[in-house]
């Protein structure tokens, strides 16, 4: 089970990276050491990752993001800092009984490899699968942590939990919004969270485009991008000369921040249809090949041509 530990004092979103990082070999060394100091003594390394004998893993990207945005020397402070946090963690009971899970549960989106498998039995106990690379999951967040992914099978599975999950979602506060004009002229809305849920606003993204933007849904849907847990970015459909701008600048957005944020999800750009069902656009930088069955080339050949530009289909 992985945990997702909040280290203090970020002082800018986490999915903007540093290229002054420590060496994650030496990070994770400190920090198996500091954990032993706080009486976590079962600790193993397993490539990047640390792990405790009862499956309970620690990595070091987030803590290696925030370290970087404070000087070398405070780094091995605010490792022990961290160590100490993740000790209690580690000693605080997790929720159990379904009313608890409940009252805790919040969707997420993650990468469908992320969900740690273990049992050989796949992942449609931990929630659905949203588009191939992404799954549903639901996690508790819990006062010093967020656990999960939850096994809902004790729970009545996603169908059950989802709502209150869905709901808490929905009720967490707005991320950032900004607007980025791709080469043609295309808009492209950035959201940005410092929770770890950004990119699960996925699941909620029709009430946050109403929020934010003031449409309903869009007519011919939307490309989307949920590179690391901190952000999503979408780009409404509405003319066919600003599409192929908007993918590029996407594709461009989801790789660096894919690579150089916390809690990658996916570097690939998604189309998201009116119906809220989503096709894999990956590593295509036109439209150009889709298939004729593509949902989003149907979509693109439906659309007018306000702008100059390149049809996109």
């Amino acid at each position: 089970m992985r945990h997702s530990s909040r280290p203090a004092g970020q002082r800018r979103p986490a999915w903007l990276g540093s290229a002054r990082r420590p060496d994650e070999a030496w990070l994770r060394d400190r920090l198996a050491a500091e954990l032993a100091h706080a009486g976590v003594d079962d600790v193993v390394h397993l490539g990047d990752r640390l792990e405790t004998t009862d499956g309970t893993t620690f990595g070091v990207g987030t803590l290696a993001d925030a370290l970087s945005r404070h000087p070398r020397l405070t780094w091995g402070s605010r490792v022990r800092a961290h160590a100490r946090t993740l000790a209690r963690v580690r000693a605080t009971p997790v929720p159990l009984a379904t009313p608890d899970v409940l009252a805790r549960a919040v969707a997420r989106v993650v990468a469908d490899d992320a969900t740690d498998v273990r049992d050989g039995g796949g992942a449609e106990h931990l929630g659905p699968l949203l588009a191939p690379g992404l799954r549903a999951v639901v996690c508790l967040d819990l006062p010093e942590h967020v656990h999960g992914p939850v096994d809902l099978r004790p729970h009545g599975g996603w169908t059950a939990v989802a709502p209150a999950a869905l709901a808490a979602l929905r009720a967490l506060p707005a991320p950032r919004h900004r607007t980025l004009t791709a080469e043609g002229g295309g808009a492209v809305e950035v959201f940005v969270a410092d929770d770890v849920f950004g990119a699960s606003r996925l699941l909620v993204l029709d009430a946050l485009v109403a929020d934010a933007l003031g449409r309903e849904r869009p007519e011919h849907g939307m490309l989307v991008v949920v590179p690391n847990r901190h952000l999503l970015a979408v780009h409404p459909l509405e003319d066919a000369g600003t599409v192929v701008g908007a993918l590029r600048l996407m594709l461009t957005l989801a790789g660096a921040a894919a690579a150089s944020g916390a809690g990658p999800v996916s570097p690939a750009v998604y189309y998201r249809s009116p119906d809220g069902t989503l096709e894999r656009v990956t590593h295509q930088p036109l439209v150009d090949g889709l298939g004729d069955d593509s949902a989003l080339r149907r979509a693109v050949l439906a659309l007018p041509v306000r702008r100059s530009g390149r049809h996109a289909a």
